[in-house]
């Protein structure tokens, strides 16, 4: 808690209930929204419940109504009755009631919500309190896990809103499953990075219509500290789990023994980006992910399943039976021979087809040694080389990296109805001896960016 509140307790004989309130600044009478949360009494909140996060929520809603700069007030309903601690679908009405009172009791007339529930909203709305807008409490920040369950149940069932829903403005949400990383350079302090990272960034800066939402994990520790806070302080959505014994992913750049690329890494693969089912299984429930979305999908995830087959495979299973179109990034690191040394593993040309012809997917992203080396022999300015490449993914779409005269190139092909009816080739003028962060990531991006276009045309 960051300011100072003044507190109250209100008795409603009526339903029941006492009204415990926490107000910042004064918002009696207020002629602007105010900002408000309404908790029901937990038990949970006293005894840390692995199953709860109500105490994560109170916490949360108490730091922003002490940053936002404004009045604002936590309503805590306690019923006189303890078995109404737990109240049924019905029952809920008669608590939100009374905050209700309380706020028409102190002459507010509006209110920004913190709170999704629509039940909440509606019981305002039904005592004459106009509910501005509903808000997330937590900032960009939509925790996982089994204790944050109930609130993408609700969603689920259609008694809640998304934190990250569609709008005018952004009618498409991109959702980034990647690595998130503590990137520790060869010339610069440790920052954060990774697959999860610099594609969302990319996508905020790059496009106007899609808003980019990270699905990730890290450690409870100071490096998965830092990177919630760089999300948090880029204003990127972001899913997050927190593994409980797992360190926070890191990455050191070291100077290539090869001419090709300018740096290699070392990282231990063992670390919190696990790419878990069930987080995202969760994560997509809480965004109503459809067929307007899209998901941004790293192969670093080959990597944590250790190139297991069927464990891939429930990944792009989950995230394509959302209805999102899957774009598909193919990353040098993923198909190194050390790497796949290390997973005791090949993952060849049979493995790759096997995977892909089972669950095609929109857009593949790739290097042109990528597919070299899983054993595709590619040109990329003739077409008919890269053909085989959308056989075996079903993409309609191929972006292929590769470099040119110390330039980085874009090989954009398409692919419809069995025939191939588009190829460029798109010169970078940033050269690759002055590289920066992320800077490949937001060239492809602007690519997307027209594809993403064409489709939403085709789909009007």
């Amino acid at each position: 808690m960051t300011a100072d509140f003044v507190l109250e307790i209100y008795n409603d004989a009526e339903n029941g209930v006492d009204v415990v309130s926490l107000q910042k600044d004064n918002p009696a009478g207020s002629r602007d929204p105010v900002l408000c949360r309404i908790q029901l009494d937990c038990i949970h909140h006293i005894f840390h419940d692995d199953d709860c996060d109500c105490r994560e929520q109170i916490k949360a809603t108490l730091d922003l109504i002490g940053q936002c700069g404004k009045p604002g007030l936590l309503l805590y309903i306690r019923p006189r009755d303890p078995e109404r601690t737990d109240p049924k679908k019905g029952e809920e009405k008669k608590l939100y009631d009374a905050a209700a009172h309380v706020l028409t009791r102190l002459g507010i007339k509006s209110v920004d919500l913190l709170s999704l529930d629509y039940g909440k909203a509606e019981a305002l709305k039904d005592c004459g309190i106009t509910v501005a807008k509903s808000l997330w409490p937590d900032g960009t920040v939509v925790r996982l896990g089994r204790r944050y369950s109930r609130i993408a149940d609700k969603i689920d069932n259609g008694s809640a809103e998304s934190p990250v829903p569609q709008s005018d403005s952004k009618p498409c949400r991109v959702l980034i499953v990647g690595d998130l990383n503590i990137d520790k350079l060869r010339t610069r302090s440790p920052a954060v990075g990774g697959s999860g990272f610099f594609p969302a960034v990319a996508f905020q800066k790059e496009t106007e219509i899609c808003e980019p939402v990270v699905f990730g994990k890290i450690g409870d520790d100071e490096h998965g500290r830092m990177i919630e806070n760089q999300l948090r302080s880029n204003k990127i959505w972001s899913t997050l789990g927190t593994h409980p014994t797992k360190k926070s992913g890191y990455v050191k750049f070291v100077k290539s023994t090869g001419s090709e690329n300018l740096h290699d890494y070392e990282w231990d693969t063992n670390n919190a980006n696990d790419y878990d089912p069930k987080n995202l299984e969760q994560a997509i429930k809480l965004l109503v992910l459809g067929d307007q979305d899209y998901v941004y999908l790293s192969s670093y995830m080959f990597v944590q399943k250790n190139y297991n087959l069927e464990k891939i495979a429930q990944i792009l299973q989950l995230l394509s039976g959302s209805g999102a179109r899957v774009i598909l990034d193919l990353t040098r690191m993923t198909f190194e021979a050390g790497v796949q040394r290390e997973a005791s593993t090949t993952f060849d040309k049979e493995a790759f087809s096997n995977l892909l012809g089972k669950n095609p997917v929109h857009c593949v992203i790739c290097q042109k040694e990528v597919l070299e080396t899983i054993g595709y022999k590619v040109n990329a300015e003739d077409k008919k080389t890269l053909e085989p490449v959308h056989k075996a993914t079903g993409a309609s779409w191929l972006i292929l990296r590769y470099k040119h005269d110390m330039k980085r190139v874009l090989s954009v092909s398409q692919r419809y109805e069995n025939r191939m009816i588009n190829h460029t080739t798109l010169m970078l003028q940033a050269p690759i001896t002055k590289p920066k962060a992320g800077m490949s990531d937001r060239m492809v991006v602007r690519v997307l960016k027209g594809i993403i276009d064409m489709d939403r045309a085709n789909r009007l």
